[in-house]
């Protein structure tokens, strides 16, 4: 059965290659919820300012209204592609996070979708990038696309630690992608493994607080998928040992899974590996999409 999300997905581009990906992405998602595309694009003065040192000629027109029809070429061609019946187009002018958000907090998208840009998505979710921004002040989740859109996603991984976000993660993602398989995964580990060992806890020690732990885990899982009623029964639930971050992307490599879904306040643990502590490495080596939900 297909789903109906909302009127409105919003999409923002810089026109660059991983841009184009998530705006094809967006338009795809359009076309299956039949509901509107909205496009924005915004310029920034000072980044304009540096860009056009570079240049051996001043441009023919100024570059918000070159950006506005190179955004209606891009509409049109999306529209015609992806059969859709309505797609808005706009500039704004100012940094990029503020003016997206300033957007959804307006039109109430039920979606942000950008690309994954320049060094890696670990640059922008660890050290304050645009797409940390977003998610931080946006309504609504926010996708970042890192993959050529192909074919609709089959594969969705939800990252859970039981908590009601990580349920709303799970909620948000069956409503996006209807058509997909979910999994839904917990990543256990024993706390302070390294300082039990410091204490003098011994292998057999700690192969028992694993045990436990993992038995914990499955349990918490099998109470959280009751929880849930009816929208756990269309899905496959994970139980692994190790660093829940790091496990995840394992997973999805390992898998093929086409977007791993994070809530952005999971719990303490979750939230604080995710946006804090994880070596930029681990999610610069994440090749999928990712859906981070506020």
């Amino acid at each position: 059965m297909e789903t109906s999300i909302a009127q409105e997905i919003l999409g923002a581009t810089d026109f660059s290659a991983a841009a184009g990906n998530a705006m094809a992405r967006a338009a795809q998602l359009a076309q299956a919820h039949h509901c509107a595309l909205r496009i924005v694009h915004v310029f920034n003065e000072l980044a304009w300012t540096n860009v056009r040192r570079m240049l051996e000629e001043s441009p023919l027109e100024p570059p918000p209204e070159t950006a506005m029809r190179t955004l209606v070429a891009l509409a049109d061609e999306l529209k015609s592609r992806h059969r859709l019946s309505t797609v808005h187009v706009q500039v704004q002018i100012g940094r990029a996070s503020a003016e997206i958000i300033a957007v959804a907090h307006k039109t109430r998208p039920q979606l942000i979708v950008i690309g994954a840009q320049g060094e890696g998505l670990a640059k922008a979710l660890m050290l304050g990038g645009t797409a940390v921004k977003i998610l931080r002040g946006s309504p609504c989740p926010v996708l970042v696309v890192r993959r050529e859109p192909e074919r609709p996603y089959r594969r969705v991984v939800v990252a859970t630690d039981f908590s009601e976000s990580s349920k709303r993660a799970l909620t948000q993602a069956q409503a996006l992608f209807p058509q997909a398989h979910h999994v839904l995964m917990h990543v256990y580990s024993v706390m302070f493994e390294g300082r039990l060992r410091m204490g003098g806890a011994s292998d057999d020690a700690i192969a028992r607080y694993l045990l436990q732990a993992g038995d914990e885990a499955r349990h918490n899982m099998e109470a959280f998928v009751r929880g849930i009623g009816a929208a756990g029964r269309a899905i496959s639930t994970r139980v692994e040992e190790g660093h829940p971050v790091v496990t995840l992307v394992d997973e999805a490599r390992l898998h093929a899974t086409d977007v791993l879904v994070f809530a952005k306040s999971g719990g303490p643990a979750l939230a604080e590996r995710l946006f804090g502590s994880v070596p930029e490495s681990v999610i610069t080596h994440a090749a999928c999409d990712l859906l981070l939900v506020p």
